[in-house]
């Protein structure tokens, strides 16, 4: 391949003056646009762990832009120390290496490319200069733009960074630097990380501003740096295809967009979808869930922020556009190099209302007063302790009894985390008196862990002699039962949203926060073990036993009887469903179904077996536990892309009739909180029970007019026929205004 620095163009500057453009190889297939100052041009974005450029493959620039484009992925190095930022660039390292693995899955969006700049690229050479073979560095900066860096034998570019280096003496050689620093000499893991801080004029005599090299292991030093802005090379880059818009942004946009702006954001191609379209989304989107899980990887945050889709203009936007991204680190598998477990995180820094339990923030806890760790055999004990009062001698904090958990503790498994204080405790087993743990680590800034070994350990051993302590958490292990939870919550979402825009409501209760609050409690209704319990009794009585019965043909022609008792279980609940049953154009039976699959995701059968007994309804959750299955990882996913196969087979071939609902009277709780409805309810029941009240005062005062008409009768038998005649008559007119008295009563 031909090796190019020409100007492409002169691009005017906010002042007015022309800048060069210059594109710029990273690899042979691989390119940025920059200009004259080294800015990396075009769209970018930043993420909480990533930096996004807009690049593109250098053979297929034309007219100022690329035909095939690249998502240019590097670590966000702009945290507040930089131990932090090596630990960023080691999950980057790890997630691109991963990613590499998912290139060509169905749903899935990985890895064109993964690579350390970690050599001199001949590739690439300094613009408008003979100069080639360069090490790539990036310019990094809270506050400024990001730069792209050059370093060749004999110059550096662009001009500032070459001032910035030559401040530094006569003595320094940067490329020298690099040569020998550079390069990781271990294929397994990232090991060097080089860093120039920026000079400013004020820190030049009172700052050591040398290069900066971050070896793994060497904590102390690291923690003591505070540099923000700088150039960074040997950075982990992955190569995705570029993506323009996340599936979150679209279903926003349903609801908040303008009509004059929907043209402009791909919007109006996601109103125009049929039912048919949003169920081979689910389909899909479940796919490439049962892809990450067949490799032994987990997703790890499944939410429509991290479903993408390339929408340029022309091209149609089908579910088939869409790809989960951000899969690469999957969390629980093993590593691409097969030497072992990715480091998977401490626990949920982000909360989220499609996380799975186990992925919110740990659980904390006040039922221990001391600790113990202990060596026992290659492993350790970790005894807990607590007074009955501050007086009285400490006792031990028994955990199980009768091989059953007594206590939060009690039901920890292996792969599960145990905090004390300032160290983290990978569980192994517990016993009755104490849990059995593996490694241990010491928590830094809340967010890295740094496992003990030698003398470290040695003292965290002596530091942890009945320490007090007065509190202690727990980290639950993340699993494929976790990816398959946030699938169930989205699907739920999916149509509670497209409901929202059906019934074209534009009040101030919908707003973002209150939609946003309200599908969180249609969430918790889900994990309500009492609704759950009651909601199977519903579907047996029904004649719903099983999942054959809720996927037959038949369920879309539900008898009145059925539709009433079945959605009434829901609408009790929460009213809000009724946005759901919207979204799916009212379809009773189709209602159903989506239910019971996001029931089907959200529990796990461990969890429900005493009341799927009770109820004696054949209920199967899509998994078993939330615990990690190495042996069988894809099994959760292969269960639920088995029943949305179904579904839609079954739909698509079924003439199902609209049925419209009828919701005057629910009309008015849609949009209203739980609380909200609940008073609404009493108010309605209040005003049902005086009208039951009046209804039987009517119906006594008939009951004894017809009393008093059968005495007549029976005076009238004893009369003469004539009179008898007479009365009779009279009876008759009474008895007819009777009947309509009751006709009226019964009306």
């Amino acid at each position: 391949m031909t090796v190019t620095t020409d100007i492409l163009f002169d691009e005017a500057t906010e002042t007015g003056e022309g800048n060069k453009v210059y594109l710029v190889n990273l690899t042979q297939d691989t390119a940025l646009l920059v200009d004259g100052d080294g800015h990396i041009l075009g769209a970018n974005a930043e993420g909480t762990l990533g930096i996004i450029f807009n690049g593109g493959h250098p053979g297929t620039y034309k007219d100022r832009s690329f035909e095939v484009e690249r998502a240019i992925r590097i670590p966000r190095m702009l945290q507040s120390d930089n131990f932090l930022n090596y630990h960023v660039a080691e999950i980057a390292y790890y997630e691109g290496r991963q990613a590499l693995r998912f290139p060509e899955r169905i749903g899935v969006l990985g890895a064109n490319n993964f690579f350390l700049l970690e050599t001199d690229n001949v590739f690439t050479m300094i613009p408008e200069s003979a100069e080639q073979r360069c090490f790539v560095g990036f310019y990094l900066s809270p506050l400024n733009k990001y730069k792209l860096c050059l370093v060749s034998e004999n110059e550096i570019w662009p001009a500032d960074f070459e001032r910035q280096v030559r401040q530094k003496g006569e003595g320094v050689n940067l490329y020298q630097l690099l040569q020998k620093n550079c390069g990781s000499g271990d294929s397994q893991e990232l090991r060097n990380l080089l860093f120039v801080p920026e000079v400013s004029a004020k820190k030049q005599e009172t700052q050591d501003n040398g290069v900066m090299d971050l070896r793994t292991g060497d904590y102390l030093s690291l923690a003591e740096n505070k540099g923000l802005s700088g150039w960074w090379f040997n950075l982990p880059i992955a190569v995705y295809p570029w993506m323009t818009t996340n599936l979150e942004r679209l279903l926003t946009g349903l609801l908040e967009e303008d009509q004059s702006t929907i043209k402009t954001t791909g919007n109006e191609r996601l109103r125009g979808w049929s039912l048919y379209h949003w169920l081979v989304l689910i389909k899909h989107l479940t796919l490439g869930l049962y892809e990450i899980h067949r490799i032994k990887a987990i997703h790890g945050d499944p939410r429509p922020a991290n479903i993408m889709a390339d929408t340029p203009d022309g091209r149609a936007l089908t579910p088939e556009s869409f790809r989960w991204i951000d899969v690469g680190l999957g969390y629980g598998a093993e590593a691409a190099t097969g030497s072992g477990q990715i480091p998977r995180p401490l626990g949920g820094s982000r909360s989220s209302v499609f996380y799975a339990p186990e992925r919110d923030e740990g659980n904390e806890y006040e039922d221990a007063d001391i600790v113990s760790l202990k060596r026992k055999d290659d492993l350790f004990k970790l005894s807990f302790f607590w007074r009955e009062r501050t007086n009285k001698e400490a006792q031990i904090l028994y955990l199980k009894e009768d091989q059953k958990g007594i206590r939060a503790l009690g039901n920890l498994s292996k792969g599960d985390r145990v905090q004390v204080r300032e160290f983290v405790f990978d569980v192994e087993r517990v016993e009755e008196d104490g849990i059995i743990v593996s490694k241990v680590f010491e928590l830094f800034l809340d967010r890295v862990l740094i496992e003990k070994s030698g003398e470290g350990l040695e003292e965290v051993l002596g530091r942890l002699q009945q320490a007090p302590i007065s509190r202690y958490k727990i980290f639950y292990e993340w699993s494929q039962a976790t990816d398959i939870y946030s699938l169930g919550v989205m699907v739920l979402y999916f149509f509670y949203i497209r409901g929202l825009h059906k019934g074209l409501l534009k009040d101030e209760i919908h707003d973002y926060a209150n939609r946003e609050t309200l599908f969180k409690e249609l969430v918790s209704v889900l994990k309500n073990r009492s609704f759950l319990d009651t909601f199977l009794r519903t579907l047996k009585g029904k004649e719903f036993a099983s999942r054959q019965a809720i996927l037959h043909p038949d369920v879309y022609e539900l008898d009145s009887d059925k539709i009433d008792d079945i959605a009434g279980i829901l609408y009790a609940a929460d009213t809000n469903f009724i946005f759901v049953l919207q979204g799916l154009d009212n379809n009773y039976g189709l209602f159903l179904q989506v239910i019971y699959f996001c029931l089907s995701c959200v529990w796990r059968q461990k969890e429900i077996d005493e009341i799927v007994r009770k109820s004696d309804f054949a209920f199967s959750t899509f998994a078993y536990s939330r615990h990690f299955d190495n042996d069988n990882s894809e099994q959760a996913a292969e269960n639920a892309k088995i029943f949305i196969e179904e579904l839609i087979m079954i739909y698509g071939r079924t003439a199902h009739r609209e049925e419209m609902i009828n919701d005057s009277e629910l009309d008015k709780f849609k949009g209203a909180s739980r609380i909200d409805q609940v008073l609404s309810l009493m108010n309605e029941l209040k005003k049902s029970n005086k009208e039951l009240e009046k209804s039987q005062r009517e119906l006594e005062q008939a009951k004894n007019k017809i009393t008093r008409s059968t005495r007549t009768v029976r005076k009238a038998l004893s009369l003469s026929k004539a009179a008898n005649h007479r009365i009779l008559s009279r009876f008759t007119g009474e008895m007819k205004q009777v009947q309509e008295l009751l006709e009226t009563i019964a009306t």
